[in-house]
C-alpha cells in the first residue's frame, strides 16, 4: 500500500487512480514496456503514456524507467529477472506489445495464428519501420491485420544485406510482392467481428469500414 507521504504527495499533484497505479507498477517491477503496463493494469496504452508523461513532468521519473514502444527489444527489459516480459508474457506476444498492439488484440493473434506467422509478420513489420513504408493508418493496426492475413513480405525486404533470423531463408530470388496484401472476406469477417464486440472507437469504425467494403450485415455480429 501507498504510504500516507505518497498518498498526500499525489493529493498534491493531482494525480489520478490511473496515475497511481502506473507508478506502484514501476517501482515494483522497474524498467518495462508500455503495452506490458497496459496490460498488467487493465488500461489503454494511451492512458499509460499520458501517466508516464505525468509523472515525469512532476516528479521526475528517470528516462530509464519505462521506455516508450522503441523497436529495439533489448531496450524494454526483456532480458531482466523478475519483469512481465520474463515471468507472464509469451516472448512472441511481448513483441507485439512493444509495437503497440494492444493486449487483447496480441492474445488473440498468439491463441489463432501460427507462431511462425507472428515471427515472419514481426520481421516484415520491423523493416517496413525502419524503411519508412507509408502506413495508412496506425503502424500496429496495420501489423495485426498483416498478422491475421499473413501478408506477402515487402517488395525489397530479401534485398537487405542481413535477414532477420526470424524471417525464414530463401535460396532463390526475392519473389515480386506488393507491399500490401489484399485482406480475404475471412480475415475481414474475423476483424469485423471483434471490431463489434470492441469498446474501441477506432475498432468499431474499422469493423462498420470493412462491412461496407465486403457488404456483410453487421446485424449478424450484434451482441
Amino acid at each position: 500500500m501507498p504510504s500516507f507521504d505518497d498518498l498526500r504527495q499525489a493529493k498534491a499533484h493531482g494525480f489520478t487512480l490511473t496515475t497511481l497505479m502506473v507508478q506502484a507498477y514501476l517501482r515494483e517491477h522497474g524498467p518495462t514496456p508500455v503495452g506490458l503496463i497496459a496490460r498488467a493494469c487493465e488500461l489503454s496504452i494511451r492512458s499509460v503514456e499520458r501517466s508516464i508523461a505525468v509523472l515525469k513532468e512532476k516528479v521526475g521519473l528517470p528516462s530509464r524507467e519505462t521506455t516508450k514502444m522503441s523497436h529495439d527489444h533489448a531496450d524494454h527489459g526483456s532480458n531482466q529477472e523478475g519483469t512481465a516480459s520474463t515471468v507472464a508474457v509469451n516472448p512472441v506476444v511481448a513483441k507485439l506489445l512493444a509495437f503497440e498492439v494492444l493486449p487483447w488484440c496480441a492474445d488473440m493473434l498468439a491463441a489463432k495464428v501460427d507462431p511462425a506467422v507472428l515471427e515472419r509478420q514481426l520481421a516484415f513489420h520491423e523493416h517496413r519501420l525502419k524503411s519508412g513504408f507509408p502506413f495508412k493508418g496506425h503502424p500496429a493496426r496495420y501489423l495485426f491485420r498483416a498478422c491475421l492475413n499473413d501478408y506477402q513480405p515487402p517488395a525489397d525486404f530479401y534485398a537487405q544485406p542481413q535477414r532477420p533470423t526470424s524471417a525464414p531463408r530463401r535460396e532463390a530470388v526475392a519473389p515480386v510482392a506488393t507491399p500490401q496484401t489484399e485482406m480475404t472476406r475471412d480475415g475481414a469477417i474475423t476483424t469485423i467481428r471483434m471490431g463489434m464486440r470492441s469498446k474501441l472507437p477506432h475498432m468499431r469504425a474499422e469493423a462498420q469500414r470493412l462491412a461496407e467494403r465486403w457488404q456483410i450485415d453487421l446485424k449478424t455480429f450484434a451482441c
